[in-house]
């Protein structure tokens, strides 16, 4: 009995110490293996966004202020290698911007030359007196026409009437031609206005160009002839100016006898105009003479008529015609002067400006090209199968490779309704998002990521997918501090697969922790 009670011991001892061997070797340091670090977090307020995202660049759409002004006239392809061509021209004294630079609605771009103003004012005034005198004359020869013709169709009326009726178209006849010669004197007075106008317009280059002759001559006589060089370079400037003033002066001299020859002619015409009148009682006379050429005449009377009225219609109307796009031109001209400032139209970035400063503004066109704020643009290609759920006037959240902290807000604006390409596997369509809000630091062609939201919750609370714990079918967050983390069971709701809504449970700015195992001197999250 003592020996299988030993034996038995014996057993019992050897189980025990492989038991004891167990527990160290495999037991004892899984526990000690199997071992977990708590990371700190806190809980986060604010929109949780699920949707599609695509990379893109920024487009601009740009936008131009233009010059309107048609200052060009007939003899322009005679003056185009004439320097005095550039006087019918604005000028821009000075430029404001510049490609790259911001601008604002009403700020300065650029300055007008002030004596450029001056010439273009001048010179279309000039132009539109010429259309006044131009109607006055097609108005006159209208009224003369019609009263003509109106008179020779009448005169075929009267054929078969008394001699006492012949003798009113005889007084109306003469009438007609004292009326002529009332509307010649009208003209006459209008073409003397013109020449005092261009007179009172050429007085101030006049001044200037005696002043230089007499200072020129001064100058010139006073120099010694030994001193050849000076001698011969004032001789120059002397002659120069002595011939600019004396060929401004014949011209003014020439528009004053232009005047006194218009006097003279107003002088005459009053004279057969009295004679006219004298005349009126002896051709009352001879009427009956002319009745029967009259008779013949007057068959074709009331063509000649319709014909007549027809054409000088046409001319006044033309006439008129000219004179509105004259003054047309001369208030679009006033109105883009101004202060001589031109100022912009609209705010934005500025992309081209076609002028410099002393450049003439020969032509209409484009001043300078701008992108506006609402022309900021990406356009992305979004899959066939995504295109469904996107609409135009959808939010967009846009993330710039350059501002990777920022977060720009968009819409779309256009969506494409045939694919990028017929050759590819991948059916996509270009959509077209407008980037909204403050677009200061961006420039075109810079890439973003553009998330088209199909899903969001705004203004929640939300932590890291990674710090909730799922146990029998509920969810949990560590929280406490760092040397003691319990579990705390919370609702939780909408997710962007990266953070997780908290709807109860915890509160904004609260520690929590994330768990995780760190085995064999490593840490699985």
């Amino acid at each position: 009995m003592k020996k299988y009670k030993k034996r038995a011991a014996a057993v019992l001892l050897i189980l025990f110490l492989l038991a004891a061997a167990g527990y160290t070797v495999f037991i004892q340091q899984g526990q000690e293996e199997e071992q977990y670090v708590y990371r700190e977090e806190t809980v986060l307020f604010g929109d949780l966004v699920q949707g599609i995202t695509e990379n893109g660049s920024v487009s601009l759409l740009t936008s131009s202020q233009t010059y309107e002004l048609e200052l060009t006239a007939e003899e322009d392809d005679e003056e185009d290698d004439d320097e005095e061509s550039t006087e019918k021209y604005l000028k821009i004294e000075e430029v404001s911007i510049a490609p790259g630079e911001r601008i604002t609605e009403g700020m300065q771009v650029f300055r007008l030359n002030e004596k450029s103003i001056t010439d273009v004012r001048r010179k279309l005034t000039s132009l539109q007196t010429e259309a006044e005198i131009a109607l006055a004359e097609a108005q006159k020869e209208y009224e003369l026409g019609v009263l003509s013709a109106e008179f020779s169709y009448q005169e075929s009326l009267l054929t078969g009437e008394a001699a006492e009726e012949e003798y009113e178209i005889s007084i109306t006849k003469l009438q007609t031609e004292i009326e002529k010669s009332a509307a010649q004197i009208q003209i006459l007075e209008l073409e003397m206005k013109q020449i005092e106008q261009e007179l009172e317009d050429s007085w101030e280059d006049f001044d200037e160009l005696r002043e230089a002759y007499e200072e020129a001559t001064y100058e010139f006589e006073r120099c010694d002839e030994s001193a050849l060089t000076k001698y011969i370079t004032l001789r120059d400037v002397w002659m120069a100016a002595k011939e600019s003033y004396e060929k401004t002066r014949d011209e003014r001299l020439e528009k004053r006898e232009q005047l006194l020859e218009k006097q003279e002619e107003i002088a005459d015409i009053q004279k057969e105009t009295a004679a006219l009148q004298n005349k009126t009682a002896r051709e009352s006379m001879d009427a009956r003479q002319s009745y029967e050429t009259s008779v013949l005449e007057g068959e074709l009377a009331e063509d000649v008529y319709g014909y007549t009225v027809e054409s000088l219609s046409e001319d006044v109307s033309t006439a008129e015609a000219e004179l509105q796009e004259a003054q047309h031109n001369l208030e679009a001209f006033e109105a883009f002067v101004g202060d001589g400032t031109v100022y912009a139209e609209g705010s934005g970035l500025v992309t081209e400006v076609n002028y410099e400063a002393g450049d003439y503004l020969t032509r209409t066109g484009n001043l300078f090209s701008y992108v506006t704020e609402d022309a900021y643009v990406i356009v992305v290609d979004i899959a066939e199968e995504d295109i469904p759920d996107i609409q135009v006037g959808d939010s967009v959240t846009i993330v710039f490779n350059a501002y990777e902290e920022e977060t720009y807000s968009g819409r779309v604006s256009a969506i494409t309704t045939s694919a990028s390409s017929e050759y590819t596997a991948t059916v996509s369509y270009p959509v077209t998002v407008q980037i909204d809000g403050d677009i200061s630091k961006l420039y075109g062609g810079m890439n973003a990521d553009v998330t088209f939201v199909t899903a969001e919750a705004e203004e929640v609370l939300y932590v890291s997918r990674r710090a909730i714990v799922e146990q029998d079918g509920k969810n949990y967050i560590y929280t406490g501090n760092e040397n003691n983390q319990t579990l705390t069971e919370v609702t939780t709701g909408f997710t962007d697969g990266i953070y997780v809504q908290v709807v109860e449970g915890v509160s904004e700015g609260e520690k929590i922790y994330v768990r995780s195992r760190v085995s064999g001197g490593t840490s699985d999250e």
